[in-house]
């Protein structure tokens, strides 16, 4: 099947930023990929003019030097704080997260940072750049409030086998105060829009913590709020046994499913409704979160690719997972390191390619759970190898325990938002919703701790290799390649 114009534009614009990302330092690499994607381009798409070898040759160059620029900014702006590190400072700046508080401890993150002063000596800050307070949590501070800070400001080191400082990196988070002398100075009124909505979203948190006894009530709000603290120690570790830490978090990965497992109510409301449901879902949940970067990427990529399967059209799903993720990309080159954006995209691009097929092959397993451990599998086809990289650690019971708790995902949901909307008019109704949404939640945490506690559910895979990763790759790309010579008029999953 001829792919458009679009698909290409942002598939080479990603390449040539891979490439400056891979091989910057061998420019004879730069020019051989460039070319070779190229070749290969037009023995797959003979039918494209001659005229198109030129165009994605410059996509590619264009690609490169985006993000050759990109760093060279990210450069001069970390470079800015060299002459700061292991100083005690007098800094002021705008807090730009809602801070995430610990059992006795809170991260603020600065941004928008002025002068800073050290003695009489002044440090001009002229580029972008963030610093990450730690500080106790019996303070509260709010998304938009301008703080003047004093202390000694560290360079991130990393720690363990984690590169910290690199995670910092793609934030543009380059300096370390812990716990400075805070002192409230103001509130930035251009970001009064999304500071009341950081203050709605406290207030939510409040009003479930209030009806809903714990670990529910933190289950609620990471899959309503996207708020990440609350669970005990005990409770973390079942959810990364059982391999469900993504669905209890406004994640890529919970976005993708939740979206997808919205195409079963075509059958039953129909197509053109389950669109507009979808949309006021993906709405009010961007509230929720309040515009969480994030989350905000993982809805507008998973809600563009569900519409576009709910359109009906062949390769709509697959053309717009592409764009929108080429298009952020361009934007932001650093996403390609950041795993919660490989996650997003990875999590859909398996659904959408292999999900049919998993169906297919599970045609022994029960209906009643069969279509929930489908889209599991599938997702997990691309992403295992990564969450292993990342965490040492796989859980083998995965796809069991999120076929059984997938059923749960969307109803509460649907009901969290129906309870958190009724709370505020009608406390008596919101209450009915809560016994029903804390039924469900009892269950879900149920499966979490009784499958959690099994020593075999997960298992170390340590596998630091390239190489391997690389083979497994390929062999997945020679998979969907016979999956695709076989039904040729397919390229995405018919859901």
């Amino acid at each position: 099947m001829k792919m458009p114009p679009l698909f290409y534009t942002c598939l080479f614009l990603i390449f040539g930023i891979l490439i400056n990302e891979f091989f910057s330092s061998n420019y004879l690499w730069v020019v051989i990929g460039i070319v070779s994607l190229a070749i290969i381009f037009f023995r797959v798409e003979k039918k494209y003019p001659k005229i198109f070898f030129l165009i994605f040759i410059l996509l590619l160059a264009g690609g490169f030097m985006r993000s050759e620029l990109f760093f060279k900014d990210l450069e001069k702006a970390e470079n800015q704080f060299g002459n700061l590190y292991g100083k005690n400072i007098v800094l002021s700046g705008v807090v730009d997260n809602i801070p995430e508080k610990k059992a006795s401890s809170q991260k603020v993150i600065l941004n928008k940072l002025k002068m800073a002063f050290s003695g009489k000596e002044e440090y001009l800050i002229s580029q972008p750049g963030k610093v990450l307070i730690k500080t106790t949590k019996f303070r509260n501070y709010e998304y938009g409030q301008i703080l003047e800070i004093t202390g000694l400001i560290e360079e991130p080191q990393d720690f363990d086998d984690f590169d910290y400082r690199e995670y910092l990196r793609q934030d543009w988070i380059f300096g370390i105060l812990t716990n400075p002398q805070i002192q409230v100075v103001g509130v930035d009124s251009r970001k009064q829009i999304i500071r009341n909505l950081f203050l709605l979203k406290n207030t939510i948190q409040e009003k479930t913590n209030r009806f809903f006894p714990e670990p529910q009530a933190a289950l609620l709000n990471g899959m309503l709020l996207g708020i990440k603290s609350g669970f005990d120690d005990d409770f973390s570790n079942n959810l990364r046994q059982t391999g469900l830490t993504h669905i209890v978090v406004v994640s890529g990965t919970n976005i993708s499913i939740l979206l997808l497992l919205m195409m079963s109510f075509v059958s039953i409301i129909g197509r053109r409704k389950t669109i507009f449901l979808s949309l006021a879902i993906i709405f009010v949940y961007i509230i929720l979160v309040g515009f969480n970067p994030p989350a905000l990427r993982a809805l507008i990529m998973g809600g563009l690719v569900l519409v576009a399967c709910l359109l009906g059209r062949k390769s709509a799903a697959l053309i717009t997972l592409f764009a929108s993720g080429g298009v952020m990309v361009f934007l932001n080159p650093m996403l390609f390191k950041s795993l919660s954006f490989q996650l997003s995209f990875l999590t859909t691009l398996g659904i959408l390619l292999f999900y049919q097929q998993v169906n297919r092959l599970l045609f022994f397993v029960p209906h009643l759970i069969r279509e929930n451990l489908a889209i599991t599998l599938s997702a997990q086809i691309l992403i295992w190898p990564l969450i292993a990289q990342t965490f040492s650690e796989i859980s083998v019971i995965s796809p069991l325990t999120n076929a059984l708790v997938l059923p749960s995902v969307f109803p509460i949901t649907l009901l969290g938002i129906v309870y958190v909307f009724l709370s505020f008019i009608f406390s008596f109704s919101a209450r009915i919703i809560g016994f029903v949404l804390l039924l469900l939640l009892d269950y879900f945490v149920t499966c979490v701790n009784f499958f959690g506690k099994f020593s075999f559910a997960s298992i170390v895979l340590d596998i630091r290799s390239g190489t391997f990763y690389l083979i497994y790759y390929l062999l997945i790309l020679l998979f969907y390649i016979y999956i695709r010579h076989k039904r040729k008029d397919e390229l995405v999953a018919d859901f």
